[in-house]
């Protein structure tokens, strides 16, 4: 994925704050591919799951359900390539501030970590998007490892 990615360490207070930036253009193959993570996983009324037709289960779930999900996705991520690129020892869970997207801008967000001294390791936490579950606040999100059906096949 092609991102742009600045950071500023907070030192006293045991923080980083990324400011990642990618290009519109990233997004849509993102929307695609959830619209084949819901078809696989998700529940469509009067269908066996993984059989609804795609125009019936994107009117199921909604754009908004599915561009939501596309850019926590996309997000998730890009902070954790980020955090590699960049080489950051984050640990405990990464909030992630997300403004609304504009049509052929690219989409700027930040990830606020903590980070370890050397030699203390945990691995971050992300709030991964889940089938079926719409809007909520970061508190309410589950983190931790994306689940099976967000990993990316090798």
């Amino acid at each position: 994925m092609k991102f742009d990615v600045s950071l500023k360490k907070d030192d006293k207070a045991g923080t980083v704050i990324l400011t990642v930036t990618v290009p519109y253009e990233e997004l849509p193959p993102y929307r695609e591919r959830v619209i084949g993570i819901h078809a696989k996983e998700g529940e469509v009324p009067g269908f066996r799951k993984g059989k609804a037709p795609r125009p019936r289960l994107v009117a199921h779930f909604g754009d908004k359900v599915i561009d939501e999900f596309a850019l926590r996705l996309l997000a998730c991520e890009a902070t954790e390539e980020a955090i590699e690129k960049k080489k950051v020892q984050a640990t405990g869970r990464i909030h992630i501030d997300l403004t609304p997207v504009e049509e052929k801008k690219p989409i700027e967000f930040t990830a606020k970590c903590s980070i370890t001294e050397t030699g203390e390791e945990s691995e971050p936490e992300l709030p991964w998007p889940r089938v079926g579950v719409a809007e909520m606040d970061d508190d309410e999100r589950s983190y931790g490892p994306p689940p099976a059906y967000l990993r990316k096949k090798k």
